[in-house]
């Protein structure tokens, strides 16, 4: 029995001590491989924040100073230097400002002659227009046409003049040769009868008779008939004789007829040829006219043209002539403004007592009319940088530390702060050898503070500065920005979670997402569902993650 329970009570010590032994090595294992963390806990209250840069002296009133175009500069002011009211700022070469002014004096004198040659280009020159002379072959042309007109008339009239005299002797001679054939047919009728001839054959007779009775002398052949017929003829002799008669004057009688006949046609030719010849004239001078016409359009057509290119000329000479005027005007006052600097010496002076600033000009270099010189005046302020991270913090009447060069520190009042454009700089040193701030040359915001009591400077000098200053709002939530972590996804914060297990209480990191409000530099103002209780992972010896086991550090 007694061995049973030794065996028992050995049992349960080795039960024990293994227990112990694995605890053990459980706790050197987790010392091992369980990340040891850093905690600490959610707050309420305000940020703070810390602000720091650099400064410089700065003259309470700044003015620029353009220099002057086109001019050689001789000396200029350094940056640091004081200048009384009237003194020399910049001096400009007088050799070279002479120089100018020469040179300016013959251009004025050479634009002066080309101004006039413009206003003698701009008077209309003389011309004598194209329609006078096409005028007057018109009109030519137009009295050529009147006369072979009046010519064809003339032919015209001839011609019928002509017609109607042919028309009146034919007729006339019808007339006539018809009343001696009728004379004649009745005598022959008379002597046939006498000789008992039969009418029918006398019908040839009386057509020869008929033909030869239109020469007209019938009249004269019956008296010479009724005197053979007294003298005691037979009426058979005396037709044949009155017949023979007939005959001889008929023949004669038709020679005249046609001599008449053929100097009446070549009268009627010539005058048809004078009519034609009239109408060939009146056909030519009509066209003479229409090219006369065309001429004297085409004529008036360039006349036109003429005077809107002699009008477009004369006004572009007349602009030319303005033109050469006013630089004519132009380049007197830039001589009146030479001579203004030759009054003044060739200087640019002070108009108060003041401080170089930046001086934009180096001796020996001629001058574009950019250069810019500034001072200052109205005594000296602080004008201290604000970097762009901080420009959200800094609030008019915050109080910020100064550190000068000499060593002083002191403390000043924030009065404005301004956001302001690049200034001109020149890296020349002032007369206590320290360089011009570049942050001065450089857009940016800066801020403007009294320069505190008893501060001696010299003007121009450099400081640094720093501020402390808290959130305007107080927050409900406020972690370490230690315990702030950030994904693609949310900004969260890791906290430590207990859990109970067989061997003991287990604890892990568990993830809770947050909002970020605002952040100083070493806090941040979030909203979440963390509770004051919770202990937030801060910091750790290795990599944590959420569902990681942790142990806090003691």
């Amino acid at each position: 029995m007694d061995r049973k329970k030794k065996w028992a009570v050995r049992l349960c010590a080795g039960f024990f001590a293994i227990m112990v032994l694995a605890t053990v090595l459980s706790r050197m294992a987790a010392s091992i491989l369980v990340a040891e963390v850093e905690t600490g806990r959610v707050q309420s209250g305000r940020l703070s924040y810390s602000c720091d840069g650099e400064g410089c002296v700065a003259p309470v009133r700044t003015e620029l100073t353009f220099l002057w175009e086109g001019q050689q500069v001789e000396k200029a002011a350094k940056p640091g230097t004081f200048v009384k009211k009237g003194e020399c700022l910049v001096q400009f070469r007088m050799e070279y400002l002479k120089e100018q002014i020469e040179k300016k004096e013959d251009e004025i004198t050479q634009l002066e002659l080309q101004a006039s040659q413009q206003q003698v280009s701009a008077r209309e020159s003389a011309r004598v227009p194209q329609t006078v002379g096409a005028s007057r072959t018109l009109e030519d042309a137009r009295q050529m046409l009147n006369d072979a007109l009046k010519k064809e008339e003339a032919a015209k009239k001839a011609l019928a003049d002509e017609n109607a005299a042919s028309g009146s002797s034919s007729r006339a001679r019808s007339q006539a040769a018809g009343s001696e054939a009728q004379k004649g047919e009745n005598q022959e009728a008379e002597t046939r009868k006498q000789e008992g001839e039969k009418p029918a054959a006398e019908g040839g007779k009386q057509e020869g008779r008929k033909t030869a009775a239109e020469g007209g002398k019938q009249e004269g052949e019956k008296p010479v008939a009724e005197a053979r017929k007294q003298e005691g003829e037979s009426p058979a002799a005396e037709t044949r004789k009155q017949e023979e008669s007939l005959a001889a004057e008929t023949g004669s009688q038709m020679e005249l007829n046609q001599a008449a006949e053929s100097a009446k046609q070549q009268k009627m030719q010539e005058l048809e040829a004078s009519l034609s010849e009239a109408e060939q004239g009146v056909e030519d001078a009509r066209q003479a006219l229409n090219q006369a016409q065309n001429a004297y359009d085409l004529a008036c057509q360039e006349d036109a043209a003429q005077d809107l290119n002699s009008a477009n000329q004369a006004e572009a000479s007349r602009l030319s002539a303005e033109a050469a005027q006013l630089q004519v005007v132009t380049a007197k006052k830039a001589l009146q403004k030479l001579k203004k600097y030759e009054a003044a010496e060739g200087k640019i002076r002070a108009k108060r007592d003041c401080v170089v600033l930046s001086s934009g000009v180096q001796p020996g270099t001629i001058t574009a009319g950019t250069e810019v010189f500034e001072t200052g005046s109205g005594g000296f302020c602080l004008r201290g940088s604000v970097k762009t991270t901080d420009q959200e913090k800094l609030k008019t009447g915050a109080e910020v530390s100064v550190q000068l060069p000499s060593g002083a520190k002191k403390s000043a009042v924030l009065e404005a702060i301004t956001s302001e454009p690049a200034r001109g700089g020149s890296q020349e040193t002032n007369g206590t050898g320290s360089d011009q701030g570049e942050e001065d040359s450089s857009p940016g915001l800066f801020w403007y503070a009294p320069l505190p009591d008893n501060t001696e400077v010299k003007g121009t000098e450099t400081f640094t500065w720093n501020t402390e200053s808290a959130s305007e709002k107080e927050y409900e939530q406020i972690i370490p920005l230690s315990a702030l972590r950030e994904d693609v996804s949310e900004a969260y914060c890791l906290i430590v979670s207990e859990e109970k297990h067989m061997l003991g209480t287990i604890q892990t990191a568990k993830r809770v997402p947050v909002t970020v409000l605002e952040k100083d530099g070493e806090k941040a103002a979030v909203t979440s569902i963390l509770r004051e209780e919770d202990k937030l992972i801060t910091a750790s010896e290795k990599y944590v993650q959420e569902g990681d086991r942790v142990r806090i550090k003691e």
